[in-house]
């Protein structure tokens, strides 16, 4: 979701749409900011702005869904472990990127296979050879292992 703006260039709230408002940010880090004039962030603080709103969201139960993915990520590379990184698809198969300590390496992974990833939190290389009873074609090209940022 983007935020809205007047012709001037002013942030307009998204509870009253006001013009003037300031972004709220959730306080669990984990949704989008709320965009919110002065009177509703006065008004609006436990209906909305607040801590328990975000809550009864589930903002605070996703941020630490995520913190406990993230720690089990750091500690499967910690394991010698390779990460999904990213995948792209090529016809019948997928140009799957795994992160490692030492680096990346890049598989080609026939689509049924590379679809479950969305099954499992962190996938891991060898989950998927496991899946497929046995290694997958090597990517040789550097091109495929280049991060941008």
């Amino acid at each position: 979701m983007g935020y809205c703006y007047t012709a001037s260039g002013k942030l307009v709230c998204d509870l009253c749409g006001a013009e003037g408002a300031k972004k709220v940010p959730c306080p669990f880090g984990y949704c989008q900011a709320i965009a919110a004039c002065p009177e509703c962030r006065a008004n609006r603080k436990t209906d909305v702005l607040g801590r328990e709103a975000h809550r009864e969201r589930g903002c605070e139960a996703a941020h630490l869904q995520f913190e406990a993915t993230q720690r089990d990520r750091e500690a499967l590379l910690a394991g010698g472990e390779y990460v999904l990184r990213s995948g792209l698809g090529a016809g019948d198969k997928v140009q799957a990127i795994f992160e490692g300590k030492d680096g990346s390496v890049g598989r080609l992974i026939p689509n049924d296979i590379y679809r479950l990833w969305a099954t499992r939190p962190n996938p891991t290389l060898s989950w998927f050879e496991a899946l497929a009873g046995g290694p997958f074609e090597e990517l040789k090209e550097e091109r495929f292992f280049t991060k941008t940022v």
